[in-house]
């Protein structure tokens, strides 16, 4: 049996208490005087069932574990008719996890004192004299709990139980929420004749003036508007406008102070967030505010209306784009988890903003700290790879940039664009000195760096000694960066036992030489013309021109039982044959060439996408070659990259000409022929191979005038980015046995359909059981259609990680049996042909289904 809408006292206590599960979830109810035994019994709120203490705390433990198991958030009460003192923390679990209440605890919202309730319900409905006589009355034991609701019954108060009754609550912010966000009990305010006791309400609690004869959709309207427009001009800062000068709001300090709350919660409540959306563009719109001019700092702490929200992005992208402010940058980070960034839109915008950002600090820092390293190969060398801030991240922060400019899908305006241009002119600026200064240091030292291994050396040093080991995978990835394998160890370091270092890649850097100086003996290799156009390493008196022979040539000097095959074949998962074969060899060779292949063509905007999602497949294929038994894998690659801005015809200079053996844009290599200050030029053998052969490479970012397609792609050179390559070796790490229902998964979407090419989900967990603690999980979230994936992970909240596309969840500070919602942003890839697509979450390390999938609708326009 539920509250009666004549138990007024009753309706209070029980809107306390639901105050207090709504805000800690888990409230544990001390009752030393037995007053609420019967209270207690009938308590009903919804979703939230109540435990009682019966003689046992074991039995009641036993219930709490229960209920704390099952598959909504945790919402309980202990109602416990003894004195704390008397329980020995029986309790003390539930105690810390949420809010105790009992007669004398403070705050007063916990104090459940009858006479305190009392006067809590009835002030106001009562006079002072009265209310003093019924205190004493309670305290001596006079007046029960349902001889205040029997005296409250037909008295001035009732209709405050008619609210109570008609929205379930008795809280005045709840009862302005289920108003605000529904039209649901209209017609029941209408019948009960209660619509003026709302408007009564509404003006107690919030400072809404009163108004005879309004419908409750006018009322509802006016509400919103007070409310929204009270918590807008709170959060706007400076001097309010002249055209909002006029607008009305609460004054009173508490009124005000509840109208930005109910804002916020209105807000937060995944649930209210649509009618929060509706309401906040029609107070916009009626406010006309689209007409009111605001600048950066007024607005910027706001988050009243979406269109503020975009203004905000407008003026953010065009102060970057003048001015580099990490202020700025961090505001954009900020926002990626702000409210209206369950847009996914608005999420992806922000992300594209902070990561540009990011170039420009990156490229300012860059400079900076070249001045003081500018005649020490060494120290360029370090600063790029190592220390807390290397480098390294200014090529990390561009490449994402390019990576989220491209995948944006959405009209870029002019002042994201211009922080677009502005960003990749300061890559190339930054990145062009540091090249220039790095290469002239890099020849004053005999092109050298102390204790830096040469590629050559990579095969000794790292791959044989393995051998004898147990089975070991080496992987040979084309265009690898070093800054991307940092970025690939990152993301494995909670699988793998990792250790990456750099070395210098053997020049030319380009593919047919940089591969095959990652075999055995390389270190005497000879740079050989092998046809026209084409060079070649001789070692031991082979000429290896290509991958097959570089596999034959490897197969055989090792003697090893030996497995080869290409990135493709270990995705998404080998098949049985495949799987066979490595787990017989104790030697496996897997390769990936597409970077350059693809790179040089002139799909510039593919190039970019695909070359992320190699740091993605290559995560996969090392767990799958760990699922098959390799003990140790080592990464590494033939040359590293230069991938700017497209260059102009200003940036082309001619090559020296003479006996040309081969030609890059960053590379030629030869015999004779001029000599210019634009470009060096020296001998391969004083860069660690044999041959006769010179080559010259640009001062700067400049290239040469030859025939290719490639446009903004380069290697062949001695930039930095293009010569330290890096050597990763990982050894993986014994995976902690997880049971799926240690976690108990949240996946909401609002019950929409796929409209867009975008798809945001919001995912919280908790503990399976109990108020244990949780380990936060690394997942992968994705939209499949016909068992097939269609989408990527393009941003979220927190945890997003560019080199993998998977999200690394973390635990709730306050609450570490719960995870902290994330907001994730899905991208479709592909055209859809079907009406239902599935939502799934996996593990991103063993690829188990956390929870069942989700069955969405398609509603999308166009494919």
């Amino acid at each position: 049996m539920g509250v009666r809408k004549i138990d007024l006292v009753s309706g209070y206590l029980r809107g306390l208490i639901k105050k207090q599960v709504d805000d800690k979830g888990i409230v544990v109810w001390y009752d030393p005087e037995e007053y609420y035994q019967e209270f207690a019994k009938s308590m009903d709120l919804p979703g939230t069932p109540l435990e009682k203490y019966d003689g046992s705390f074991f039995a009641l433990r036993h219930r709490i574990d229960h209920s704390l198991s099952g598959s909504d958030p945790p919402r309980l009460i202990v109602y416990v008719p003894l004195d704390r003192s008397q329980t020995h923390n029986a309790l003390i679990e539930a105690e810390a996890a949420g809010v105790i209440i009992f007669p004398g605890a403070q705050p007063r919202p916990r104090n459940t004192r009858l006479s305190v309730v009392a006067k809590g319900a009835l002030r106001g409905k009562m006079g002072d004299q009265e209310l003093i006589q019924i205190e004493k009355q309670i305290e001596a034991g006079k007046i029960s709990l349902n001889d205040l609701d029997r005296m409250a019954d037909g008295g001035p108060g009732s209709s405050r139980g008619l609210l109570s009754l008609i929205f379930g609550t008795s809280s005045p912010h709840d009862v302005a929420l289920r108003f605000l966000s529904s039209e649901q009990c209209d017609e029941e305010l209408l019948n009960k004749d209660a619509l003026p006791e709302l408007a009564a309400l509404l003006q107690s609690e919030f400072e809404l003036e009163a108004q005879a004869g309004e419908s409750p959709k006018d009322l509802r309207g006016r509400v919103a508007r007070h409310i929204l427009t009270t918590d807008f001009l709170n959060a706007l800062q400076g001097i309010i406008p002249q055209q909002l000068a006029s607008l009305k709001t609460a004054a009173d300090p508490a009124a005000n102070k509840a109208c930005v709350d109910l804002a916020r919660i209105w807000r937060s409540r995944r649930d209210l967030r649509n009618s929060y959306v509706a309401a906040s563009n029609q107070v916009f719109a009626d406010l006309c505010l689209s007409k009111i001019l605001f600048n950066l700092d007024q607005i910027l702490n706001v988050e009243t209306f979406l269109e503020t929200e975009q203004a905000l992005q407008n003026m953010v992208e065009d102060n970057l784009a003048k001015e580099t402010r990490a202020d700025l940058v961090d505001m954009a980070e900020q926002h990626q988890s702000g409210f209206w960034s369950e847009q996914p839109v608005i999420q992806a915008r922000w992300s594209l903003i902070a990561v540009a950002g990011w170039v420009l600090l990156e490229a300012d820092r860059v400079e900076k700290e070249l001045r003081s390293c500018q005649e020490s190969a060494k120290s360029i060398f370090d600063s790029y790879i190592s220390g807390q801030s290397p480098w390294l991240l200014l090529d990390s922060s561009y490449r994402n940039m390019e990576k989220r400019y491209h995948d944006i899908d959405q009209e870029i305006g002019d002042n994201l664009e211009l922080l677009i241009i502005r960003a990749r002119q300061r890559y190339m600026e930054a990145t062009s000195k540091m090249l220039e200064y790095f290469l002239r240091s890099f020849q004053q030292v005999g092109f050298r760096i102390p204790g830096a291994p040469r590629q050559t050396e990579i095969f000794d040093k790292y791959v044989k000694p393995t051998l004898s080991d147990g089975k070991t995978a080496y992987i040979w990835a084309d265009a690898l960066r070093f800054e991307m394998a940092k970025e690939l160890l990152l993301a494995l370091n909670s699988e793998f036992q990792g250790e990456l270092k750099p070395a210098i890649a053997s020049a030319p850097t380009i593919t047919e030489i940089g591969m095959a100086s990652l075999l055995p003996g390389a270190s005497a290799g000879l740079v050989i013309k092998a046809a026209e156009g084409k060079l070649a390493l001789q070692i031991d008196g082979t000429i290896l021109r290509d991958r097959a022979d570089r596999v034959r040539f490897l197969k055989d000097k090792t003697g090893a039982k030996f497995f080869e095959g290409d990135l493709d074949s270990l995705l998404p998962k080998p098949i049985r044959a495949i799987s066979k074969a490595i787990q017989d060899a104790d030697l496996i060779l897997i390769t990936s060439q597409e970077i350059d292949n693809l790179c040089e063509s002139d799909n510039l905007s593919f190039a970019r996408t695909f070359m992320n999602e190699l740091l993605s497949r290559l995560q996969k294929a090392i767990r799958n070659l760990t699922r098959l038994g390799v003990k140790k894998i080592i990464v590494t690659a033939d040359h590293g990259y230069l991938f700017g801005e497209e260059l102009g015809v200003d940036m082309s200079i001619d090559p020296p000409g003479g006996d040309t053996a081969d030609l890059h844009r960053r590379v030629w290599i030869g015999r004779g022929g001029a000599s210019g200050p634009a470009y060096l030029r020296a001998r391969i053998s004083d860069l660690g191979l044999g041959g006769d052969l010179e080559m010259a490479t640009p001062w700067g970012l400049a290239c040469f005038r030859a025939k290719s397609k490639s446009k903004a792609y380069f290697h062949g050179g001695l930039s930095p980015q293009e010569l330290i390559i890096p050597v990763l070796t990982l050894i993986p790490i014994a995976a902690e046995k997880k049971s799926g229902k240690d976690v108990i998964w949240s996946i909401d979407y609002g019950g929409r359909k796929l409209t867009t090419r975008y798809f945001s989900v919001n995912l919280s967990a908790k503990a399976g059981h109990s108020l244990s603690n949780i380990k936060p999980h690394r997942i992968r979230l994705e939209l499949r259609e016909n068992d097939i994936c269609i989408s990527k992970a393009i941003s979220a909240s927190y945890g997003f990680e560019d080199a993998t596309l998977e999200i690394q969840m973390k635990n709730a500070e306050k609450e570490p049996w719960t995870m902290e919602p994330n907001t994730i942003t899905l991208q479709i890839t592909r055209d859809l042909s079907e009406k239902k697509v599935s939502l799934h979450l996996l593990d991103a390390l063993t690829e188990i289904e956390l929870a069942p999938p989700k069955t969405i609708d398609v509603s999308m326009l166009k494919y």
